[in-house]
C-alpha cells in the first residue's frame, strides 16, 4: 500500500544526515498526516485521493502559518467535529496497520526535536495524528500520547531565558495550532487529564507573548474544547488570561490604527487578534455547566470593560461582543452584594 510505504521512507529520510533530505522529508510527512485527517474527518479513509487534496496545504501552512487554514471554532463547529471523527478514527485504523500508525508519530517525535526549519512540519504532524488517532490506540499507548503533548507544549514554548533552546515564531505558531488539533479529537484519554490541562496552561500563557499569530492560534486552541470535562480546574484561569489578553490588544488596535507607517499586514493582526479573543471569550462563557458563579466582581468588570471597548471600537464579529455581555449580565455582582471584591479570578 502507498501510504506504508511512504511512511516507511519518511520514517528513514526524517533521520537523514542531509538536513535538507530531512526538511523535505518532514514537510511529506506533514501533508500525509494532513491526508490521514481528512481520510479520517470523512469517514471514507481515502487516503490516496485526500493526499491529491492536500498538495498545495503543506505549503500553504510552512510559508503562511496555521492561521492560514481559516478554521472556525464556534460551538456548532465544534460539535459536528466531534460528532464526524467518533467513527473517522476508527476507519482509518482499520485501513492502516497499527504499526504504521505508529512509525509515523515515532517519526514527527524525532524531528520534533530537530532545527526550527523541520520542526515547523514535525508539530503539524504531531497535531494532526492526535487528531485522527483511533481512541482504542490512545488508550493502549497512554506514554506516547503523553509524549506528544510534551513535545508540543515545548515546542510551544518561548524559551527566552536561554538562546540556544529560543525557537521560531514559525515553531510556536504551528504548535499552538496542533494543540487546537488535539483538542479536537472527542477521544482524548480521561486519564491523561493532567496533561492535558498543562497544556490548556501553555496555551494561555502564549497570548502574553508579542507575536500576533502564536497569540491568535493559541486563542483558537482555547475555544476547541467543548465541555467542562476538559477545561476542567483550568477553566477560570483561561477566561481570566483571555479576558486580560483583550484589554491588552484593544490598546495594540488603537496604536495600529493611528500609526500611518505601520504595513497593513501589520495593522490587520491585532484587530484579528481582538475578533478571534472575542470568539473565544463567547465559547468559554457558553460551555454547558461552566462555573460562571464563581468569578468574582474584578473579573466580570475586566470582562464587561474588555468586551464594551472592543464593541465601541466597531470589533464585534457576529455580534458576539454583545451577545457575550447579554450572557454574563445576569451573573454580574455588585460590590455591595459581594465580600470578595478584591479578589482576582486567579485566587479561585
Amino acid at each position: 500500500m502507498f501510504v506504508t510505504d511512504a511512511a516507511l521512507a519518511l520514517s528513514s529520510a526524517v533521520r537523514d544526515s542531509n538536513m535538507t533530505v530531512r526538511i523535505r522529508a518532514c514537510w511529506a510527512l506533514g501533508n500525509l498526516c494532513d491526508a490521514l485527517v481528512i481520510g479520517a474527518d470523512s469517514g471514507s479513509g481515502e487516503v490516496s485521493e485526500a493526499l491529491r487534496k492536500t498538495e498545495t496545504l503543506g505549503t500553504s501552512v510552512e510559508e503562511h502559518g496555521a492561521d492560514s487554514f481559516g478554521v472556525s471554532l464556534s460551538e456548532e463547529n465544534v460539535e459536528v467535529v466531534e460528532e464526524e471523527e467518533k467513527d473517522g478514527g476508527e476507519s482509518v485504523e482499520s485501513e492502516f496497520p497499527r504499526d504504521v500508525l505508529l512509525m509515523i508519530v515515532e517519526s514527527a517525535l524525532v524531528a520534533a526535536s530537530d532545527t526550527d526549519r523541520i520542526r515547523c512540519n514535525a508539530v503539524r504532524a504531531l497535531g494532526n495524528f492526535t487528531r485522527f488517532v483511533p481512541g482504542r490506540l490512545l488508550m493502549e499507548e497512554e506514554q506516547l500520547f503523553k509524549r506528544v503533548v510534551s513535545v508540543l507544549i515545548e515546542n510551544l514554548r518561548s524559551h527566552s531565558n536561554n538562546p540556544r533552546r529560543a525557537l521560531s515564531a514559525k515553531v510556536r505558531w504551528n504548535a499552538a495550532y496542533a494543540l487546537g488539533n488535539l483538542f479536537s479529537n472527542s477521544r482524548l484519554p480521561v486519564h491523561s487529564s493532567a496533561c492535558l490541562d498543562h497544556a490548556l496552561v501553555s496555551l494561555a500563557d502564549s497570548l502574553q507573548t508579542s507575536n500576533f499569530k502564536i497569540r491568535i492560534n493559541a486563542a483558537r486552541a482555547i475555544a476547541v474544547p467543548g465541555s467542562m470535562s476538559t477545561y476542567r480546574s483550568s477553566y477560570l484561569r483561561l477566561l481570566r488570561a483571555i479576558s486580560s489578553s483583550l484589554c491588552g490588544v484593544v490598546r495594540e488596535v488603537d496604536v495600529a490604527t493611528s500609526s500611518s507607517t505601520s504595513p497593513g499586514e501589520l495593522q490587520d493582526y491585532p484587530e484579528q487578534l481582538c475578533e478571534q479573543l472575542v470568539r473565544t471569550i463567547h465559547h468559554l462563557i457558553r460551555v454547558p455547566d461552566a462555573p460562571l458563579s464563581l468569578l468574582k466582581v474584578n473579573d466580570w468588570e475586566a470582562l464587561q470593560d474588555s468586551l464594551m471597548r472592543t464593541r465601541a471600537r466597531g470589533i464585534d464579529p457576529d455580534n458576539l461582543s454583545s451577545l457575550s455581555l447579554e450572557v454574563i449580565l445576569p451573573f454580574c455582582p455588585t460590590p455591595s452584594t459581594s465580600t470578595s471584591a478584591s479578589l482576582p479570578l486567579s485566587s479561585v
